[in-house]
């Protein structure tokens, strides 16, 4: 669940369809997101008199994790970037892919520091400014020949702003939760 900032709608990702006819929900939908009624959390029915409403995203098979940004919330997928953008009625929200076999690694891998976002995928590390690129992380073999993927969605990104850097907390190939970091000064380029 995340709130989008400014129009403030609640935002759930990978939940369970809208059905009219049911008392609950309808089917549950990994890569669905779906948001409630603008400033009212408890309204999430599609209408012609509520901001309600849900999409499908299509490329991936679940919504890993998401992150506020300048402009939108972006949306990672186990295979892409999707940005959220608020567009006003008939339909709230624009959804645009912004990337392809890019996926985040966990929902927390992800973070969002001066309109730029920093994640950690399955097998490298990346960057949205406008365009996903890939970091070139010198210490990606390191990381990643010792990196417990079954325990991946414990991946943790965090900033140091004080020094100029990304920090993953990650699970070493032994363990079960994350007792390593890898540092990335945005400043110098610079890993550790």
């Amino acid at each position: 669940i995340i709130v989008s900032p400014n129009d403030r709608h609640l935002v759930c990702l990978g939940t369970n369809e809208y059905a009219a006819t049911a008392t609950v929900s309808g089917t549950f939908n990994p890569m669905l997101v779906r948001w409630s009624d603008q400033d009212d959390r408890t309204n999430w029915v599609p209408s012609i008199s509520s901001t309600a409403g849900e999409v499908v995203l299509t490329d991936g098979t679940e919504i890993v994790g998401a992150v506020r940004s300048k402009n939108a919330i972006n949306i990672w997928t186990d295979n892409a970037l999707w940005l959220m953008e608020y567009a006003g009625p008939p339909f709230t929200f624009r959804f645009s892919q912004a990337g392809t076999n890019c996926g985040m690694v966990g929902p927390h891998a992800g973070i969002d520091f001066n309109g730029i976002s920093y994640w950690m995928g399955d097998n490298n590390f990346y960057r949205f400014d406008g365009r996903v690129d890939k970091l070139d992380c010198t210490v990606r073999r390191y990381v990643y020949d010792d990196f417990n993927s079954t325990q991946g969605d414990k991946v943790y990104a965090a900033v140091n702003s004080e020094f100029h850097e990304i920090v993953w907390f990650y699970p070493t190939e032994n363990s079960l939760e994350p007792d390593a970091y890898v540092l990335y000064n945005y400043e110098e380029n610079t890993w550790a």
